[in-house]
């Protein structure tokens, strides 16, 4: 009787299991240094762990210029960390044309198999002298229409907290670091940089609340205290600046209460 029952006790175990929330299509992330003469791009092989630092420098005659690229990023069941940097110096002395490149990128194409909500931290900075979006995250649509475009300027830093409602569908989630230095005809010297901390979850729960009871309150502030100068790549490091401290503790008494509708279901 016992060996009969065992094939329905099986098939109701798995008949019960949730869906997947979302299918991974396909993925991009890569790291590149570009100068007048040469070029390097390393890429990650797939969905696991990624860990890279390139280096490119280049000296002719009176002007030199050094790129640097670095990205860390992982997926873990439903959720990405990434930290992107990429750095440019140049100088020409006589008004030579120097040209230094350097991009940390993701992008992550998945299939949301239901109505989802995606939530998306992400702390953006840039320096240098080109007028251009040096940092960006975006998420577009099938139709390439944006549901996220948030990008910093040089010059500009900007933290993004931001809660997306997805339908049924095929969507793309980018992330890019790109400093550029164009110098041509006058003496120069500079630098640009710009930098990218995200994480992404496509779980269902309100990322301000810790300890997944529906409510943000004095139990999530402990929770918060027990990580205090720490770097948990993600929350309750709400502001991806590396360490749980009081800037953290202020975002999370600004959603006290029931879990808002912005920041999760």
């Amino acid at each position: 009787m016992i060996s009969e029952l065992i094939p329905l006790i099986m098939w109701v175990s798995i008949g019960t299991e949730p869906p997947p929330l979302i299918t991974p299509v396909a993925q991009s992330r890569y790291v590149l240094a570009n100068t007048t003469n040469d070029f390097l791009r390393v890429d990650a092989p797939d969905y696991g762990p990624f860990d890279e630092y390139i280096h490119l420098d280049e000296e002719q005659w009176t002007t030199y210029v050094e790129v640097e690229g670095e990205q860390e990023s992982e997926f873990e069941d439903l959720i990405l960390k990434a930290n992107g940097n990429s750095e440019v110096y140049a100088i020409t002395e006589i008004g030579d044309i120097v040209i230094g490149e350097g991009q940390s990128r993701i992008d992550y194409d998945f299939i949301a198999e239901g109505d989802i909500h995606v939530t998306i931290m992400a702390s953006l900075s840039a320096t240098g002298v080109l007028n251009f979006p040096a940092a960006a995250v975006r998420v577009t649509d099938s139709s390439q229409t944006y549901l996220l475009d948030e990008m910093v300027y040089p010059g500009e830093e900007r933290l993004i907290i931001e809660v997306l409602p997805l339908e049924p569908g095929q969507y793309t989630l980018q992330v890019v670091a790109r400093s550029i230095i164009i110098f041509g005809f006058l003496p120069a010297e500079g630098t640009a940089d710009a930098h990218f901390s995200m994480f992404v979850s496509f779980d269902e729960n309100c990322i301000m609340d810790l300890n997944r009871d529906d409510l943000v309150n004095i139990d999530d502030t402990f929770e918060l205290l027990s990580y205090w100068g720490e770097n948990p790549h993600g929350p309750p490091d709400f502001n991806l600046d590396g360490t749980v401290n009081i800037d953290d503790l202020f975002l999370i008494n600004s959603f006290w209460g029931d879990c808002p509708d912005d920041l999760g279901p």
